[in-house]
């Protein structure tokens, strides 16, 4: 990915943000003895409440990946 113009630097400082907060509240969630489903359920729940009006992309391209 290259980012070429005003408008992708903003969107990647947004993501960036988002992925930030998402990695904060991940830390402070999880717990000794937590499967690696509900961390990573947390993390899309975290993820999804820092980008509410944006949809989601799964590492397989899906958008709106349910929680």
């Amino acid at each position: 990915m290259s980012i070429t113009n005003e408008s992708d630097l903003i969107g990647m400082k947004k993501i960036s943000e988002a992925v930030a907060f998402t990695l904060k509240e991940m830390c402070g969630f999880a717990k000794p003895g937590m499967t690696t489903k509900e961390v990573d359920d947390s993390g899309l729940k975290f993820l999804k409440a820092s980008v509410p009006d944006q949809p989601l992309l799964s590492p397989t391209g899906f958008r709106d990946v349910p929680v």
